[in-house]
């Protein structure tokens, strides 16, 4: 009966805009479906349908008990008959190409998707690759590109229209459509131009198409019409582009250049050394970096310095990798940056590498608590932090955090179950540091003994 209630509400949303996850959807199907008096009800309320073939509420009713039945097929023509009677309902449209989608009718499905996408789109919420996959499946990517540029009406901030919009234009570049994404930045860059981003975009989809010297033109036009930040990734989208050529050893003549008649200049200090680094020569790079590090940038140092970092670690200097990384993370207020955790990891894995076991591990606990902190607690995020730990053996602090996910009753079951599992684990691996150490002690005592003469 519970099962059932909730299968009612399960496109409805809760005050933080989410509907009934996917694996509780499923889970509440298999238990609705177990009823015994299934077969019973559904002559009563197909009895009540022919007796109300006007009342919603009784399509409604035969409807739900079709979908948490699991009976797709009977499902969808219920929703098609309720739809019927309410043509306008978007929350019933939206379930009625839920079951197209769950028999294989696609076709069916991605039309549906149409209709709900002009008429009301914030009630697919964030499901945005459930509904490109079905246009994908359904061979309708041209009708999805039109659509898509439809939706893209001029706004004071973000709207669905928008977010949409990116998201098609990524998933055609990724499915090896350049083209239909072209279409789409073409669009987005007139509807809103002042996004400068969307240039960097269209300049990687042109040369995905093929259209390298559209990408380039689109670059050169943007260099000096945005904020110092934009100029740097719009030159960067260049040497990438440029790489592997003889046109990235003229960049990098052209912003040398600039570089002698403002040597202190973060930005261009930046720029040339990631150049002399795309070009395969890190070493010609560190001199560059050097000056840098004196003059950190303000704004964008987090971003930068983590690039190079990485970059330095793919070439095997991890000296380099680590003094940029201490550089990177110093004086960022947590606030300010959402990849600070990310950058405190990689941190930490350099020091662990280096055999600097305290350092990693204290790295690690600030990790820990940003990540905690910027994701408010939630379960998910304790659990893989504690995981963390366990690598590292910071078996103390993953104890906590898996005790935590014990105690708190809001958890799933499963999640508390796996959180015991976990405990069992922490205390095998004490166990076996602690018998490590006294072997280790035991060989040192040993060693450390005078030999009889």
């Amino acid at each position: 009966y519970i099962a059932e209630r909730a299968l009612r509400f399960a496109n409805q949303r809760d005050r933080y805009g989410q509907m009934l996850y996917s694996f509780n959807f499923r889970s509440a199907t298999r238990l609705a479906s177990r009823a015994t008096d299934a077969p019973d009800r559904e002559r009563k309320l197909v009895a009540a349908v022919q007796k109300r073939p006007e009342s919603h509420r009784v399509h409604l009713r035969l409807a739900i008990f079709y979908e948490s039945t699991n009976q797709p097929q009977k499902a969808s023509e219920a929703f098609k008959a309720l739809l019927a009677l309410r043509p306008k309902d978007s929350m019933t449209r939206y379930r009625y190409t839920q079951m197209l989608q769950r028999t294989g009718q696609v076709k069916a499905a991605a039309d549906q998707y149409m209709l709900l996408l002009k008429d009301n789109p914030n009630v697919i919420g964030y499901n945005y690759f459930e509904v490109i996959g079905t246009f994908v499946q359904a061979e309708k990517i041209d009708e999805l590109v039109s659509l898509t540029k439809e939706m893209m009406v001029p706004s004071i901030g973000q709207n669905f229209g928008q977010q949409f919009a990116r998201i098609v234009a990524e998933g055609c570049v990724r499915s090896n459509n350049p083209e239909a994404a072209i279409e789409i930045y073409e669009k987005f860059i007139e509807v809103y131009p002042n996004q400068t981003g969307t240039y960097r975009d269209l300049a990687a989809a042109y040369a995905a198409a093929g259209e390298r010297e559209n990408a380039i033109q689109l670059l050169r036009s943007r260099l000096g019409t945005g904020s110092t930040a934009s100029e740097v990734e719009t030159v960067l989208k260049l040497v990438e582009i440029y790489n592997g050529s003889g046109e990235l050893e003229d960049l990098t003549a052209e912003y040398a250049a600039k570089l002698a008649k403002k040597p202190a200049d973060p930005a261009l200090l930046y720029l040339v050394a990631s150049m002399k680094v795309a070009a395969n020569d890190p070493e010609a790079a560190k001199p560059l970096i050097d000056r840098l590090l004196k003059v950190p940038p303000t704004a964008r140092k987090l971003s930068w310095l983590d690039r190079l970092a990485l970059e330095y670690r793919i070439a095997g200097d991890r000296d380099l990798e680590l003094r940029l990384l201490e550089a990177a993370i110093e004086g960022v207020a947590p606030r300010n940056s959402s990849r600070l955790s990310e950058t405190y990891q990689r941190l930490a894995m350099v020091y662990a590498h280096k055999g600097e076991k305290e350092k990693a591990q204290n790295t690690l606990r600030k990790m820990g608590t940003l990540r905690l902190l910027q994701g408010s607690g939630r379960y998910l995020e304790k659990e893989e932090v504690a995981k963390i730990y366990i690598e590292h053996d910071m078996l103390e602090d993953a104890e906590a955090l898996f005790t935590d996910l014990i105690n708190d009753f809001s958890v799933q079951r499963w999640t508390r179950r796996g959180a015991k599992q976990q405990l069992k684990k922490i205390k095998r691996r004490r166990a076996f540091l602690e018998m490590k150490n006294r072997i280790t002690s035991k060989m040192k005592a040993t060693q450390r003994k005078p030999t009889a003469e």
